[in-house]
C-alpha cells in the first residue's frame, strides 16, 4: 500500500511541475507520436509497446527487444517458434520438436502463463486453455512487420497475464498515404520447403480501392508430413522386428484481412478480421505412439478508430477473439476415439488517449474491458469472467541527462475484486557513452476460466497472484568501434501461486522467487560483418507462504524445461549487395523434466544433457526474387528438448521470395 501512494505522490510532484512551465520546450507532439517504420537500430527509431505509446528507443527506459522485418523474413520457412527461440532471454521448450507439438514460451524464466501475446497491440488469448495463452502454431510469419519484446512485468499498461513480458506481434497495414486510385499496389510471394516434406506457401496483397479506402489481404498455408512427435525407446530402436512409430504432420492455412478509411487528416478507421484452420496429429505421451488428432479453428476480429492531432492522439476499438479446439485421443481400454470439444470467445473493448502535457511529459491514459466466455461443452457448464481496469503511464524527460516512467492501473475483476498495480523506472545517461536504467513493476495473473469453474480441481475462491519485478541494466556504446554493450540484472518475486494438487485442485500457496542475469555484445568493427554474443543466467526457489521454508516437495517445479545458463551466437557477413548469410550457435545447459511412469503412477524428475547446436542460413538477393536456404541443426545433433519425444536432426529448407 505504501509503494501504491509513492507513485500517486510521484505523479503529483511530475505534473506539479510541468503545470508551472519548467520545463523549455522541444518536439511537438506530431513529431513524438508519428510513429515510422524504419528499421533502423538508431536511438530515433520508434517503440510502442515499452510505454503504450509512440516512443523513440532514446526515451524507452524498460528491457525491449525489437525484431525488424528482415530478420523475420528469414525464419518465414521455420517458423514463429524458432525465431521467438533465437532472442536473448527467450526460450522455446520443443522448439525443434515435431511440427504437430506446441510450442512452449518462456520469458526470462516466466513460462507462457505469464507472459501476455498482442497482435497489433490487442490482446491474444484462448479463455478455452488452461493458462489462456494464445497457441503460436495459429499464427504465420507471413504478414509480420516487427515484433516488439517487453520483458518484466508489464500489469500496469497490459493488465492480466503480462507478469513475465509481453510480446507485441504488428501485421503490415495498408499504406494510407497517396492520391491515386489502384485496386492493385504491391503483393508479395512466399514459397518454401524442407526434407521433412514441410510445404510453406504465403501470398500478400495491397491496394486501393478509392484515394481514401485501402486494404491488405494475405494468404498462408502450411503443410508437412513431419516426423513422430513420440520418441521410440532406447531398448527397442535396434529390435528387427519394430514397428515403427507414425508421423505426426499439420495442416495450417490462415486468411486475414485489412480495411483502412481515411475519414479525414486526422481520422481513419480499421476493419480487421483474421481466420485460421489447424490439423495435427499428437501422441499419447513419452514414448507412446498413438493416432491421436487435434484440431484448432480461430476468428479475431476487430474495428478500430484513430485520431492523430498536433497535441493529442486516441485510439477505441473492439476486438474479439473466437476459438474451437477438440481433440481426438484414442482410448486404450475401449479402442474408441473419446472427444474432448472445446470453445472460448474474448471481446475487448480499449480505449486509450496519447497526449504532451507540456514539451517535456507525454502521457498515456486508458480504459478497457474484457470479457472471457467458454460456451457450455459435453464435460462442464458455461463459464465466464469480467475485467474493468482505468490506466495512465507517463513519461518525463527531467533533463538532457536524466528519464522518468512511471504508472498505474486499476483493475476490476467480477470475482475476487479490485486489484492495484504500478511501475517506476528511470534512466541515467551520464556524459560517457554508457546510461544506466532501473525500474520496478508489479504484477498480476488473474485466474483463468478453467481454474476457476473447469472440470478438474475448479476452485471459485482462487485469488490472483501477484508479481513484484526489479530491474537494473547498463548499456554503452562505443561508435568508433562498432560495439554494443548491454547487460541487466533483474529479480521477480510472485505470491500466491496457483498450482494444482490431486486432492484439493486448484490452491493459492508458495512463492517464487527468480534472480537472473542477461548479457549481451555487437561487435560492427569488420566491414560488411556484425557479431552478436548474448547469454543468460537463471536461479530461483519456491518458498512455502506460510513459513517461508524452501518447498522442497515441489522446488523442481519451478524451472521445468528451462535451462539454468544458455548462450547464443551470430555472425551476419554481407558478402555482397546481393549476397548474404548468417551463422547461429547456440549452447544451452541441462534441464529438469517431470515424466509421468505410468507404470508406477508417479511423477519422476528426469535431467536432460546439455546440448550444442549450429544453424546457416543464405540469402541471394534480385531486384524483385530473392532465393533462399538453410540448414538447421548442421551438425545433426540428436537432443532431447522435453523427456520421451524426438526433436529433428538436419533439416535443410529452401525458398523463393517474390515482390510484385
Amino acid at each position: 500500500m505504501r509503494q501504491k501512494y509513492i507513485v500517486i505522490i510521484f505523479y503529483i510532484v511530475l505534473f506539479g511541475g510541468s503545470a508551472f512551465g519548467l520545463i523549455p520546450e522541444t518536439l511537438s507532439a506530431r513529431q513524438v507520436f508519428q510513429a515510422d517504420t524504419d528499421t533502423t537500430l538508431s536511438l530515433e527509431e520508434i517503440i510502442i509497446t515499452a510505454s503504450g505509446m509512440p516512443t523513440t528507443r532514446r526515451e524507452t527506459i524498460k528491457p525491449t527487444l525489437v525484431i525488424h522485418k528482415p530478420e523475420i523474413q528469414r525464419y518465414e520457412g521455420i517458423g514463429l517458434g524458432q525465431l521467438l527461440h533465437a532472442q536473448a532471454g527467450l526460450y522455446i521448450s520443443n522448439a525443434y520438436g515435431a511440427p504437430a507439438e506446441n510450442r512452449r514460451l518462456k520469458v526470462q524464466g516466466a513460462g507462457d502463463a505469464y507472459t501476455l501475446l498482442l497482435l497489433d497491440g490487442v490482446v491474444l488469448g484462448d479463455p478455452s486453455s488452461i493458462n489462456s495463452f494464445f497457441d503460436l502454431r495459429l499464427l504465420s510469419l507471413s504478414d509480420v512487420r516487427r515484433i516488439e519484446i517487453v520483458k518484466g512485468s508489464q500489469s500496469t499498461l497490459y493488465g492480466t497475464d503480462a507478469i513475465g513480458g509481453v510480446i507485441n506481434i504488428i501485421t503490415e497495414k495498408p499504406d494510407s498515404r497517396g492520391e491515386t486510385s489502384s485496386i492493385f499496389e504491391s503483393g508479395n510471394l512466399v514459397i518454401s520447403a524442407d526434407q521433412y516434406a514441410a510445404r510453406k506457401v504465403s501470398a500478400g496483397l495491397t491496394g486501393r480501392v478509392t484515394p481514401k479506402f485501402t486494404y491488405r489481404l494475405n494468404l498462408a498455408g502450411d503443410y508437412t508430413e513431419g516426423f513422430s512427435s513420440a520418441a521410440t525407446p532406447e531398448e527397442e530402436e535396434d529390435l528387427p522386428d519394430r514397428t515403427p512409430y507414425d508421423k505426426d504432420g499439420h495442416q495450417f492455412t490462415q486468411l486475414n484481412g485489412t480495411l483502412k478509411a481515411n475519414l479525414s487528416d486526422a481520422n481513419s478507421l480499421d476493419l480487421m478480421v483474421r481466420q485460421g484452420w489447424y490439423r495435427g496429429d499428437f501422441d499419447g505421451g513419452a514414448f507412446l505412439d498413438a493416432p491421436n488428432r487435434y484440431r484448432s479453428d480461430f476468428i479475431f476480429t476487430g474495428i478500430q478508430h484513430q485520431y492523430e492531432g498536433d497535441f493529442l492522439s486516441w485510439q477505441t476499438g473492439y476486438h474479439g477473439t473466437f476459438t474451437k479446439r477438440q481433440f481426438d485421443i484414442l482410448n486404450t481400454f475401449s479402442n474408441e476415439t473419446d472427444v474432448y470439444p472445446y470453445q472460448g470467445a474474448q471481446h475487448q473493448i480499449k480505449s486509450t488517449a496519447a497526449m504532451r502535457i507540456n514539451p517535456k511529459i507525454k502521457m498515456l491514459v486508458g480504459a478497457e474491458g474484457i470479457h472471457y466466455v467458454s460456451p457450455s461443452t459435453p464435460q462442464a457448464n458455461r463459464a465466464d469472467a469480467s475485467i474493468f481496469s482505468a490506466y495512465a503511464n507517463s513519461i518525463h524527460t527531467l533533463s538532457d541527462l536524466l528519464l522518468v516512467e512511471g504508472g498505474v492501473r486499476w483493475n476490476v475483476h467480477n470475482e475476487f475484486g479490485s486489484q492495484w498495480t504500478y511501475s517506476l523506472a528511470t534512466r541515467v545517461r551520464p556524459e560517457v557513452p554508457f546510461q544506466i536504467s532501473a525500474g520496478l513493476s508489479s504484477g498480476y495473473k488473474a485466474p483463468t476460466l478453467d481454474q476457476l469453474y473447469g472440470q478438474f480441481g475448479a476452485n471459485p475462491n482462487l485469488r490472483p497472484q501477484d508479481s513484484m519485478y526489479l530491474f537494473a541494466s547498463v548499456d554503452g556504446s562505443l561508435d568508433r568501434f562498432g560495439l554494443h554493450v548491454h547487460g541487466q540484472v533483474f529479480q521477480r518475486k510472485i505470491r500466491q501461486l496457483i498450482q494444482y494438487d490431486f486432492q484439493q485442485g486448484y490452491v493459492n500457496r508458495n512463492r517464487e522467487e527468480v534472480l537472473g542475469v542477461e548479457t549481451s555484445v555487437e561487435l560492427r568493427a569488420v566491414r560488411n560483418w556484425i557479431f552478436t554474443l548474448s547469454g543468460s543466467y537463471l536461479q530461483g526457489d519456491l518458498y512455502l507462504e506460510s513459513s517461508n521454508d524452501i518447498d522442497v516437495e515441489n522446488r523442481e517445479d519451478l524451472f521445468v524445461l528451462i535451462p539454468e545458463h544458455q548462450w547464443k551466437m551470430v555472425a551476419h557477413w554481407d558478402a555482397s549487395d546481393a549476397l548474404f548469410f548468417r551463422f547461429e550457435m547456440e549452447l544451452s545447459s541441462s534441464r529438469t523434466d517431470l515424466f509421468f511412469n505410468s507404470t508406477t503412477f508417479t511423477t519422476e524428475s528426469v535431467t536432460l544433457d546439455a546440448y550444442q547446436l549450429v544453424h546457416l542460413y543464405g540469402e541471394y538477393r534480385m531486384q524483385r526474387f530473392s532465393l533462399f536456404g538453410s540448414v538447421s541443426n548442421v551438425l545433426d545433433q540428436r537432443i532431447t528438448e522435453v523427456y520421451g519425444y524426438n526433436s529433428y536432426g538436419r533439416n535443410i529448407t529452401m525458398g523463393l521470395r517474390v515482390k510484385y
